[in-house]
């Protein structure tokens, strides 16, 4: 009985030791790649239209009032930069102007679902548009806005009269062009 045991466990021992001896240890290296865009692109929503209708008064001697219809909006951006790029901006013009009327964008700070380095509103707020460019957002690097409603910058758009003397009936359509760049 002895003998049987001193085997068992002799097997027992050389089994162990073939487990052992033919265990192995290795280092395997794959290389990945990784390519990232230059990226710039911006997106309004909602994307309806904006109206700004001048209403007469109803009174002799009573100044002209305004009613706006969508003029709440969100500018959404994304935004990947070149290691040596510099911040972005983006910046409003409007097409044609309007004898007489001012036309006013202001920009809040961006909010909602995003991450990065978000830009800010511009320190004139709110801007008087113009056919020239205008900086509203300064200070985007690598980011992202969220799409859609409630995230990015919240811009709402008006209208004030600028010189009664200039003003003359029109029914025009103009277009406002945001543009992003370094």
């Amino acid at each position: 009985m002895m003998k049987l045991n001193f085997t068992v466990l002799t097997v027992f021992f050389f089994n162990m030791m073939s487990f052992l001896s033919y265990s192995q240890t290795s280092v395997s290296n794959k290389t990945i790649n990784i390519s990232l865009p230059i990226k710039a692109i911006v997106d309004l929503e909602p994307s309806t239209n904006v109206s700004l209708t001048f209403i007469s008064p109803a009174e002799a001697g009573n100044p002209l009032t305004i009613s706006s219809l969508n003029a709440t909006k969100w500018i959404n951006y994304t935004s990947i930069v070149s290691s040596i790029g510099l911040n972005r901006k983006i910046t409003a013009r409007i097409s044609e102007i309007i004898p007489g009327i001012n036309i006013r964008l202001s920009v809040a700070n961006a909010t909602g679902s995003g991450g990065g380095v978000l830009g800010t509103s511009t320190a004139t707020n709110p801007v008087t548009l113009s056919q020239a460019e205008q900086i509203i957002i300064t200070g985007i690097r690598g980011a992202y806005t969220g799409d859609g409603i409630n995230n990015g910058h919240q811009i709402n758009l008006s209208a004030s009269v600028q010189n009664y003397a200039d003003i003359v009936k029109t029914d025009k359509s103009i277009s406002i062009t945001y543009t992003i760049s370094e």
